[in-house]
């Protein structure tokens, strides 16, 4: 993973600070070429789901699958996000169609967040 990145908005959502820790992930996906680690998308989704800020969160994961296989560790952010958000039934059905769409490739490493 890229460490500071992850640690850096890891930190800025502890002080509250959303938009620092949105700032700090645009800026690594910009210099992101090739591998996309979602452990640093991982970080940000953690903050989005303690804030209550579902949409963004949601809408985070739709951009960052595009042409690429999340981890599984992202699919459980949401989940756990969604069922402490007093057992969100449609989000965790959500969360289910899409994993039922999802398609693992032999040799990919899903590593926990």
């Amino acid at each position: 993973m890229d460490v500071p990145y992850g640690c850096m908005i890891s930190s800025l959502a502890k002080l509250d600070d959303i938009e620092g820790a949105e700032k700090i992930f645009e800026e690594w996906e910009s210099h992101c070429t090739g591998y996309y680690d979602f452990r640093v998308l991982n970080r940000l989704l953690v903050a989005y789901c303690k804030k209550g800020l579902f949409d963004k969160a949601e809408s985070a994961v739709k951009k960052a699958v595009e042409g690429r296989i999340p981890y599984a560790s992202t699919w459980n952010v949401l989940a756990i996000g969604y069922t402490e958000r007093q057992g969100d039934v449609e989000g965790i059905e959500e969360i289910i169609s899409l994993l039922k769409n999802l398609v693992l490739y032999p040799g990919i490493c899903i590593r926990d967040c």
